[in-house]
């Protein structure tokens, strides 16, 4: 690959000076004329039925424009991953988690909404109700939908197969069996989410949190009976997702019909209190997992059983584990076995990486088990057992390569082997373990659409128009990249136009690497047909071939006559156009199997008398394929880290078994790390280079995450020489295996 001028540089990003002095304009801080407060009454049960509900009290409060209930809006559902599409009413009589939509409010003021939901009478029916997914698949159970048989998502599980399952554990010359369990957290993104809805004429303007705009344009105007170009959504500046925004949700119809209602602006604001319980989470698992080895190593077989519990709402697919198994080990007999439960929590669902933390803590810790009981290095099971050049399932050649040079780089750094000799380090109550995980994800091509326009100004600076959305990931920064270099312009000439339904080209949502992975080579398509036609007409002009000229600095010139030239902004102007527009389309390509992969190894210190587990260092390596941006892929990376060690360590919903209420649904309470609990943390970067992606990228932050999971469980259990199985691994729960033990 020739040099790169902009690509691969730590480019300062786009949003940054706008987010830093709080000139950036978020959902929220959306000011119009006339504009009402909305407020939700939520359900304090966690299975009811509303028998009556009288909101007169509420209207006849001064101040109040508008109430809404079930029985005064039209029948609109809510968007969910389930087949059945009347599985939820944005508005219900039937209610099934604590916190799901009674009753919306618009009033003048956020005072006089609260008050209006507090003269709000209804009157419930109280029914059964069950927290626990086991017992929910249970004969006899709580039923929560007439279509799910057993409380099971479809009636029955969902299979993976591979090979002949009962020929590989009988190749088997040792077969470990364990179960594990994660826990239900919540993403909590800095931005509480909401919306800001206004009418103009038969127009909606919709202002709103989301990972994808044009999801919602499309979901809201399903619900509304609207055609697309009828309603616009903005989304310029997002404060995060993890994937907890991907496609239209209630409150964003909801303050649509407030809206209209009143003929005035309604914003709809979630406290922390609304976000927790409306917006879903990382849900809960139980696997058990069988893996079968030969003396040497050489994996046979892996069964597993995933039960996840999806709250109940469906959001998300109950298979979305079994990619970590499917993608990752080289193993040629696999059976998995799929089942999603609802039961009276609230909705959980995609969180950054779906399913992979849940599957890589089961996986991994499995590998773990069998490594330490026949005295394998971990390091050298990863090396002889992953795939790393072809896709095991496809038999596809992955697009990028580089995952075993990620492995062995970063034992290196780590100082793995070495360490290996002398761990678990002892220093009076004091104990030092390691631990290392692997990932092997998907890239993100899954089908989706996304289209870029690069437009080429008279005085040759550059708009790139793009459908994706900037969710603080550093994609506007990352197009900008992307386009300056395939143009030949300076980063600081080109402006990234997105996070608007009626300016941007239609563009994915900002989940699973699909930015780059499929919003990148448009951008990139986009740019080289601009510049193809910059080409084009400074040949004439100079009366030489487009193939005799370059670009560089937005200056088109003879290759072998610099001085030779014209700026792109005259190139323009000779053709007497306002701009010169090139596109590009996404075109899914079937040649690679398009994988990401990475390590991270974990030192932990754990103290046994107190049972506190801090982590001392974090190294993580991965393939990136090119680095478009160094420095945001380290900030994603170390944030990734953190993120999971919270997971790990600390972060968990507590719910109350009796009331369904849950009881820290706060972020206080909820136990996320702090800037005190932040570790060494490196960062490798290997690049090999993508076949696929733009300059050679691909998708990596959204795995990032996954790794580090395994890696500090592993490294806890080795300091205490005590194996705990379930998540998260707290204070509690290592004294309680080290007093067992």
């Amino acid at each position: 690959m020739a040099e790169l001028n902009v690509v691969g540089k730590p480019a300062p990003r786009k949003d940054g000076y706008a987010k830093v002095t709080g000139t950036a304009t978020f959902f929220a801080d959306v000011q119009l004329p006339g504009m009402l407060e909305a407020k939700l009454l939520l359900s304090p049960h966690p299975h009811a039925r509303i028998v009556s509900i009288d909101t007169s009290k509420a209207e006849a409060l001064p101040g109040v424009y508008a109430v809404l209930t079930y029985k005064n809006i039209p029948d609109i559902y809510a968007h969910t991953s389930s087949q059945h599409k009347t599985e939820r009413r944005i508005l219900d009589s039937t209610l099934r988690f604590v916190g799901q939509e009674v009753a919306a409010v618009a009033a003048e003021d956020d005072d006089v909404a609260e008050e209006a939901l507090d003269l709000i009478e209804v009157k419930y029916e109280l029914l059964p109700h069950v927290l626990d997914p086991e017992e929910a698949m249970r004969s006899g159970a709580p039923q929560l939908h007439q279509h799910a048989p057993n409380n099971i998502v479809g009636g029955k599980p969902t299979i993976y197969e591979r090979g002949d399952i009962e020929q590989g554990f009988q190749e088997a010359d040792q077969i470990f069996e364990q179960t594990y369990r994660t826990q239900r957290i919540h993403n909590v993104v800095w931005e509480p989410r909401g919306a800001t809805a206004m009418w103009e004429g038969d127009t909606l303007i919709l202002w709103t949190s989301t990972q994808g705009h044009y999801g919602v344009q499309q979901d809201v105007a399903e619900d509304l009976g609207l055609p697309v170009s009828k309603v616009r959504v903005i989304a310029e500046h997002v404060g995060g997702g993890f994937g907890g925004q991907t496609m239209g949700y209630p409150h964003q119809t909801i303050a649509a019909l407030l809206a209209r209602k009143t003929g005035r602006p309604v914003r709809l604001r979630f406290s922390r209190r609304d976000d927790f319980l409306l917006m879903h989470g990382r849900w809960p698992t139980i696997q058990t997992v069988k893996m079968g080895v030969k003396n040497d190593g050489t994996l046979t077989a892996i069964s597993a059983k995933q039960i996840t519990d999806g709250g109940a709402y469906l959001k998300a697919s109950p298979t979305n584990m079994f990619g970590v198994y499917r993608d990752g080990p080289n193993c040629p007999h696999m059976r998995l076995e799929g089942y999603g439960v609802y039961t009276n929590s609230f909705t959980s669902g995609n969180m950054r990486m779906v399913g992979g933390p849940m599957g890589q803590w089961s996986l991994d810790s499995i590998m773990d088990e069998a490594c330490d009981a026949m005295g394998w290095d971990k390091v050298d099971f990863l090396l002889k057992n992953l795939s790393f050049d072809v896709h095991s399932e496809s038999g596809l050649p992955r697009s990028s390569t580089g995952l075993r040079d990620a492995i062995l780089q970063a034992a290196e750094r780590f100082g793995w082997y070495e360490k290996k000799k002398t761990y678990p380090l002892i220093n009076g109550s004091k104990r030092r373990g390691i631990g290392v995980g692997f990932v092997v994800s998907m890239g993100g091509y899954v089908p989706f659409y996304s289209n870029a326009a690069v437009r080429v100004h008279q005085d040759g600076s550059v708009t790139v128009l793009h459908g994706a959305t900037d969710i603080g990931q550093g994609a506007k920064t990352a197009t900008a990249q992307i386009a300056a270099e395939a143009l030949g312009v300076r980063y600081e000439d080109v402006e990234v136009i997105h996070g608007d339904t009626f300016t941007s080209p239609p563009g994915p949502p900002a989940s699973a690497h699909r930015t780059l992975i499929i919003g990148g080579p448009v951008v990139l398509e986009a740019a080289l047909d601009a510049r193809r036609q910059l080409l084009e007409i400074a040949a004439e002009k100079l009366e030489v071939k487009p193939e005799d000229l370059d670009t560089a600095e937005g200056r088109i010139f003879v290759k072998d006559a610099s001085d030779k030239g014209m700026t792109f902004g005259e190139a323009v102007r000779a053709r007497e156009y306002t701009w010169v527009v090139g596109n590009g389309h996404f075109k899914r390509q079937t040649q690679y199997a398009s994988f990401d992969g990475g390590v991270v190894f974990a030192e932990v210190e754990v103290d046994i008398e107190t049972g506190q587990a801090n982590i001392v260092k974090l190294v993580q390596s991965h393939d990136v394929g090119k680095a478009i941006n160094p420095l945001i892929l380290q900030g994603q990376a170390f944030g990734a880290l953190i993120q999971a060690a919270g997971y790990v360590l600390s972060e968990e919903m507590h719910a109350d078994a009796a009331t369904g209420i849950y009881l820290n649904s706060n972020i206080h309470e909820f136990k996320m790390l702090t800037i005190r609990d932040i570790p060494d943390m490196e960062l490798i970067l290997v690049e090999p280079g993508d076949a696929v992606g733009p300059f050679g990228a691909h998708g990596a932050v959204e795995s990032f995450i996954q790794p580090p999971v395994p890696a500090i469980g592993s490294a806890v259990c080795q300091a205490i020489g005590v194996r705990i199985r379930d998540l998260p691994i707290t204070s509690n729960k290592i004294l309680k295996a080290l007093k067992q033990a």
